[in-house]
């Protein structure tokens, strides 16, 4: 089975990503999936008739799906949950 993804690396100053990496810990959120949203995000902004179908949602629906979905499971929320809640 070949995979669909790919990593993108990225030259950025320790201290930002450090400070990165901590502003998304207190947040509670993943800084890959930020990354990512924000690559979404942009795409969609400026190209949309070629990756409209790979986009899931833009920056807001993502945090309005986090924050419900905080709000509406425990804690102890398996990876499965709260992916298909980011689903819906």
């Amino acid at each position: 089975m070949a995979k669909n993804y790919s990593v993108l690396g990225v030259k950025i100053d320790n201290e930002i990503r450090e400070d990165f990496i901590d502003l998304c810990k207190s947040q509670g959120l993943n800084a890959s999936i930020v990354v990512r949203q924000f690559i979404n995000t942009y795409i969609k902004q400026n190209k949309q008739d070629k990756y409209q179908d790979k986009i899931l949602m833009t920056e807001a629906e993502f945090y309005e799906k986090i924050n419900r979905a905080r709000n509406q499971k425990p804690v102890e929320m398996s990876r499965d949950e709260l992916f298909s809640l980011l689903r819906d």
